[in-house]
């Protein structure tokens, strides 16, 4: 599954994703990804993952690093997860060059999105 999330930023791009997620799944959010980066030269980057049984970033991290490769398209990233997962949120941030990454717990939903907002 995955699903768009509205940030009213048109620099923000944000999504709910959870196990199930695809690389099929991950295709037409990929295309909205590189419109944006023709109208924005960085972007940033809102992730929230709605599963606790368990998380893997490998579909996720294979799809960026197929796409995005060594480009660093991201200014900044936020995960929100109610999962304890650092050893492939560092996977992620190596994927995503030259981007701050955070990670907050869905009770700190609040705080992760104002910090994505902020310059």
């Amino acid at each position: 599954m995955i699903e768009p999330i509205s940030t009213g930023r048109d620099d923000i791009v944000g999504f709910r994703t959870d196990s199930t997620t695809s690389t099929a799944d991950m295709k037409p959010w990929l295309m909205e990804l590189h419109q944006k980066l023709q109208q924005h030269p960085k972007l940033r980057l809102l992730i929230e993952y709605v599963d606790d049984h368990g998380f893997s970033l490998d579909t996720l991290v294979e799809d960026f690093r197929y796409n995005f490769g060594k480009r660093g398209v991201f200014e900044k990233a936020v995960i929100i997860t109610c999962s304890d997962w650092l050893d492939q949120a560092e996977q992620l941030a190596h994927q995503l060059r030259e981007t701050q990454l955070k990670s907050f717990h869905y009770s700190e939903q609040d705080r992760a999105i104002h910090w994505i907002k902020q310059s």
